[in-house]
């Protein structure tokens, strides 16, 4: 055991990174972020938010290190490999190659697995939120949201129809703040709309100002493609191979009765269309709850603040939208034979 503490020391190391990480992927890096700055969860409400600026790190993708930036413009990939975990994608962030989009464009996939995989659009922000006293003081906060919520309605309110012009919203001295609604509390009726510019009485305070830091150290911002591709196959890195010695625990079924992949005449391993019947074991797997709310996964979608930053929200919503379709009405005759039909994703 004393000749074994280099590894003891490992072990320490790995647990806690387990632990840091959470049950879901994330593309932050949780032990980076200072004390003190928390996540914003934007419940269903009327909102006055100021977005504040920061300097950019050396891993920004939009901006040089310590020009000033005030937001963080990401496309991840969701969903990746068994353990469901989350990675910024290097094709439309990079403009580098990445296995994922590769795989997707390969024309081996059904619609909807391509969209449970393909790139989404997200922005990060650093928000000071107005929506009451409490919060007010609470002070410096982290907004992770899709682009399509916000960025996207602020960019055309930004632009002057007369002029060209931009309105610089997040300078701290002459900006605005920002006003908006979040309705509804399901996965297809929430909007975020009346998106406005309103005036602020003074400029932003020093102390808020302080608090930022360059987004970009916080997120793990561009991953190797190897990795990526060995969390897409479900397998480890060589570097993760190499720090554990090889070990990979096999597992107790046999190779021949869970094949995850087929092999090629080359014998190159590739992924194979999903078949029926890993349709019908994923509808088996959906009878344990994934929410990690312990809610009705795909049913409370968007009923409680946790919703928002939830890295189970797209798989939730596939699920919320299979609920929606009408089960059909068994045979007359049948009637004491009645079961419910398997729910499918439209």
């Amino acid at each position: 055991m004393r000749n074994q503490k280099g590894d003891l020391a490992r072990r320490h190391k790995e647990t806690h990174e387990r632990s840091s990480q959470g049950k879901f992927g994330t593309i932050f890096l949780r032990d980076n972020i200072p004390e003190g700055i928390t996540f914003w969860t934007c419940g269903a409400d009327k909102h006055c938010i100021d977005i504040i600026p920061y300097f950019a790190g050396a891993n920004d993708p939009n901006a040089d290190e310590g020009q000033i930036q005030y937001c963080l413009d990401l496309y991840v990939h969701r969903n990746v490999g068994p353990r469901d975990q989350v990675y910024v994608c290097p094709a439309y962030t990079w403009n580098e190659p990445c296995p994922i989009c590769e795989d997707l464009k390969s024309g081996n996939h059904a619609d909807d697995y391509i969209d449970d995989h393909k790139e989404k659009h997200r922005t990060i922000y650093f928000v000071w939120v107005h929506d009451s006293p409490k919060e007010e003081k609470e002070g410096l906060k982290l907004w992770e949201v899709a682009h399509y919520f916000m960025q996207n309605h602020l960019d055309e309110l930004a632009e002057s129809p007369r002029t060209g012009g931009m309105v610089l919203f997040s300078d701290p001295d002459e900006g605005k703040m920002i006003g908006f609604s979040r309705k509804g509390s399901g996965a297809m009726s929430t909007k975020f709309i009346a998106h406005q510019f309103i005036e602020r009485d003074e400029p932003i305070p020093d102390e808020i100002l302080d608090a930022a830091f360059p987004l970009d150290d916080i997120v793990k911002i561009r991953p190797s493609y190897d990795e990526i591709k060995a969390a897409y196959e479900g397998r480890k890195t060589q570097t993760e191979e190499q720090e554990t010695g090889g070990e990979q625990r096999k597992p107790k079924d046999t190779e021949e009765s869970a094949p995850v992949q087929e092999a090629t005449k080359e014998g190159t391993p590739r992924r194979r269309r999903p078949s029926p019947r890993d349709e019908e074991s994923n509808d088996m797997k959906e009878t344990i709850n994934p929410c990690p709310e312990g809610k009705r996964f795909g049913v409370d979608i968007d009923t409680m603040e946790a919703c928002q930053k939830c890295d189970m929200w797209d798989p939730c919503v596939k699920q919320y939208k299979a609920l929606q379709k009408p089960a059909p009405e068994p045979p007359k005759d049948e009637e004491h034979k009645r079961r419910l039909p398997r729910r499918t994703v439209e």
